[in-house]
């Protein structure tokens, strides 16, 4: 009997067959649908992030064919997250709701999109929901002075 094998498996087949069933344990976990849902919570917390910075500083966008300017102070009130479901409660203090509200429902549906295909070749063209390679993502942004954004995830 050979010094590198056990009864007839070489050490090498052991070690590589070891490698092999590790990549597709590892492969499953952080690339199905958790990862995936993972990526889609992350997109929504940059995305109210980068409303609020938006916000803070002062943005023009268009709302409703016009430009109007957004500014004042957009801080979170609540936050909740569960299997199927992340929820974003924020307080606006400023002259215009409407506009963060259109401003926000773009970030969160553009970022959503972003975490899972990449970047659109234009925003006005991104579907809600937003369909992944495991579940569906329902974008839905409402309010005025205090604003909910909800992203429920419907898996297929």
């Amino acid at each position: 009997m050979d010094a590198r094998t056990f009864g007839q498996v070489s050490v090498e087949f052991v070690l590589l067959s070891i490698i092999v069933l590790t990549a597709a344990f590892i492969a499953g976990r952080y690339m199905g649908p958790e990862y995936e849902w993972y990526c889609v919570k992350k997109a929504v917390s940059d995305a109210v992030a980068k409303t609020r910075e938006q916000v803070v500083v002062g943005v023009t966008c268009r709302v409703g064919g016009q430009e109007t300017e957004v500014s004042g102070n957009l801080s979170v009130v609540k936050y909740y997250v569960d299997d199927d479901k992340v929820e974003y409660e924020l307080k606006y203090s400023g002259d215009n709701p409407a506009g963060v509200v259109d401003l926000l429902r773009r970030n969160v549906l553009l970022q959503v999109y972003v975490a899972l295909y990449g970047r659109p070749k234009s925003v006005s063209e991104i579907p809600n929901p937003v369909k992944g390679s495991w579940a569906n993502y329902q974008v839905e942004v409402s309010g005025g002075e205090s604003i909910k954004v909800v992203v429920e995830r419907t898996k297929e």
